[in-house]
Formats: C-alpha cells, sequence, structure tokens
C-alpha cells in the first residue's frame, strides 16, 4: 500500500467459538482444518484495506492479540477486465489420462446413477501437527 493512497480500513475479529465451530465445519472437507485452526489461533484481528477508488483489497494485516503485526498480504499490479484469449481456458488432457465425469462421480458417492458402482476410498489421515 502507497502512503498516499486513499484506503478505507475494515478491521474484523472472530466471535468467541467462531474457530471451533468453523475447525469442525471444515473438518470433513478439509483434513488439515486442526492445523489451519492452530495458524489461526496467533491472529486475533485482521485489518483489510480497500483501495477508495476501486474498493478492491490492497493490503490485509494479521494481528496478534498485543496489537502487533503477525502478517502481511499486498495485493499489487492489479489489472481488471484484461481481455484474454479463448486458448488460454482449453486443456486437452494427454491420450493416457482416463477423464472422469465429476457429476457421475458424484452421484455414485451419493448412491444413485451411473456412477453408483464405482468405489470408492477415504483418503489417508494427515499427520498430526504440534502447535
Amino acid at each position: 500500500m502507497r502512503d498516499d493512497q486513499p484506503v478505507y480500513a475494515l478491521t474484523a475479529s472472530m466471535k468467541a467459538g467462531a474457530l471451533e465451530k468453523r475447525t469442525k465445519d471444515l473438518g470433513e472437507f478439509m483434513p488439515n482444518a486442526e492445523i489451519a485452526a492452530k495458524a489461526m489461533e496467533k491472529h486475533s484481528h485482521s485489518v483489510v484495506y480497500l483501495n477508495r477508488e476501486t474498493l478492491v483489497p490492497c493490503v490485509i494485516e494479521y494481528l496478534a492479540a498485543d496489537g502487533t503485526v503477525s502478517s502481511t498480504t499486498t495485493f499489487s499490479n492489479l489489472k481488471f477486465n484484461v481481455a484474454l484469449a479463448d486458448e488460454l481456458f482449453k486443456y486437452t488432457p494427454p491420450a493416457d489420462v482416463k477423464v472422469l465425469d465429476m457429476d457421475e462421480l458424484m452421484d455414485g458417492l451419493r448412491g444413485k446413477g451411473k456412477g453408483a458402482d464405482q468405489k470408492t476410498t477415504q483418503p489417508p489421515e494427515p499427520p498430526k501437527a504440534d502447535f
């Protein structure tokens, strides 16, 4: 963030118990949710600085309980509505790759449709981290 750039500053903090609830909610989708939660515990609140002209975040500061900045994310050189060639969004997988229809796969996980007979396995448990 440039010193001469006018910004809005938004301050946010989690309500008591929100981190535990978020960890529980994410646990089934994100195997490392507990590790992420431990990292988030260091941050008591954050400040998001929005460019006044575009309202796009330019800096996010994460602050510790004592008010010191524990980490900063800076966004710069952002460009909007840039013309991009359609070819950038085309992907042709290699010939030896099996392509799966995710709709069919999800139906199979739900026990219905064409993918119902496909076997699914649970991912391995992630390693435990000590903080």
